[in-house]
């Protein structure tokens, strides 16, 4: 009966708060900010002797072919043209564009809280840099771990003379461990974005959901491109484009859901408090 009353009220929320519209302007200002990002992370990533490819290899299965094509091209290009030069400007364009990504996502969990929107522009560019700045550290550290967690832990397992059983646990233990990283990378932006102080017991739900429901309609969308929707096929080069755009709508989606789950929650507790 909770989880029936709770959907109904999500879907209220849904509508009344404009998640699709919402969803739509945050795609639109993630798009200016997807390469930059990828490129500052792939530079990173290259300077630090690990090939990009075996790190954007993990995301194929979450990705829809054209999509994972065009990056896993972008980071081969990288790899042969790494300078000094790329990186600064990469980091400068993308601290600029994630900007606007980041005061995107604040107002729609700001509408979830219904909190009023900070006025200091400076504040909220120093914030959005620095959330970036950490964001990247974290998703280096989750596609780090899933790409190099099976050299890691073989090379675990012969130094310490272990059961090679240990071995094939750990693995398959990388996969839940990378989950956990969506998880908390989702928590940081649940509790830090917004403008409401957001305890990490409260973040947590909707971080759980915006990460299960993320990897599965990923999933979902990469299969249904894949094998009947060939972009490519109708629309040409531009297919890229609009796979792109759908899957930053989806991905858009439901971090603002997650944001309203949490909203929700929070308040049924505090109303539930006051009886």
């Amino acid at each position: 009966m909770k989880i029936t009353e709770n959907t109904v009220k999500m879907a209220l929320r849904y509508k009344n708060h404009h998640i699709s519209s919402l969803a739509s302007q945050l795609a639109f200002d993630m798009l200016f900010s997807f390469f930059p990002f990828l490129i500052l992370l792939l530079t990173l990533v290259g300077f630090i002797n690990v090939d990009p490819i075996e790190v954007i290899g993990s995301l194929q299965n979450i990705m829809p072919e054209e999509l994972y094509n065009l990056v896993s091209t972008l980071a081969l290009q990288l790899l042969q043209t790494r300078n000094g030069n790329l990186l600064s400007f990469s980091l400068m364009f993308s601290l600029y564009t994630a900007s606007r990504a980041f005061r995107a996502i604040r107002y729609g969990l700001n509408r979830a809280y219904n909190e009023e929107e900070d006025k200091n522009k400076i504040k909220l560019i120093i914030l959005s840099v620095l959330f970036m700045i950490v964001i990247s550290f974290m998703i280096i550290f989750v596609l780090g771990f899933l790409v190099f967690g099976e050299m890691i832990s073989l090379e675990l397992v012969q130094w310490l003379d272990l059961d090679i059983k240990l071995f094939y646990f750990i693995r398959y233990l990388r996969y839940p461990i990378g989950f956990a990283g969506m998880i908390v990378i989702f928590t940081a932006i649940y509790k830090l974005i917004p403008s409401r102080r957001i305890k990490c017991r409260e973040a947590l739900p909707g971080a759980i959901f915006t990460s299960i429901a993320w990897i599965i309609l990923s999933m979902g969308f990469a299969f249904y491109v894949n094998n009947y929707g060939k972009y490519t096929d109708i629309y040409g080069s531009i297919g890229v484009v609009i796979v792109l755009m759908v899957w930053l709508q989806i991905t858009s989606t439901t971090i603002l859901l997650g944001g309203e789950l949490n909203a929700l929650l929070m308040y049924d507790k505090e109303n539930n408090l006051k009886i």
